[in-house]
């Protein structure tokens, strides 16, 4: 459990973990519930990532979770995917519904109360279906993560 020392105050880390997942975190320095605000905005938070060209929430929500259609750039044409988001208490979680691109879609994101603080710790792995080198979907899934926790903090 390597990853759940990464977060500096204020300084996002991300790397890939033994598991294959992405693992990130951040420590920002707002109370949690102002943290859960944020994330409770998924189109928000969508439009930090450079490879979404747009979520949409699709049907309406029901206990806790609504689903998403999800485009993004793709290497050569637009693909995409549609998630289920839920969040119980202070965890989100995206799992994957329907894709004809994608073979998994898995995001983990617990916030943990520090107080006047709040730790947000990410877990999730990406699969396409269609052949990719994996240093350059690894290196796209943590640079978007990145500039993710980055937007979060700011």
């Amino acid at each position: 459990m390597w990853w759940c020392m990464l977060a500096l105050a204020g300084a996002p880390e991300v790397a890939f973990g033994d598991d294959g997942m992405l693992h990130g975190s951040i420590v920002i320095d707002a109370p949690v519930e102002k943290v859960a605000a944020v994330l409770d905005e998924a189109e928000r938070i969508a439009k930090w990532s450079p490879d979404v060209l747009s979520m949409v929430p699709e049907g309406e929500a029901s206990g806790g979770c609504q689903d998403f259609a999800v485009k993004t750039k793709g290497l050569f044409r637009p693909i995409g995917y549609v998630v289920r988001r839920c969040r119980v208490e202070l965890t989100y979680t995206d799992r994957l519904v329907r894709s004809d691109d994608f073979t998994q879609v898995t995001a983990d994101w617990v916030l943990v109360d520090q107080g006047e603080s709040t730790l947000i710790r990410y877990v999730g792995i990406v699969a396409l279906k269609m052949p990719v080198p994996a240093v350059m979907l690894r290196n796209a899934q943590s640079s978007s993560m990145l500039n993710t926790l980055t937007q979060i903090r700011d």
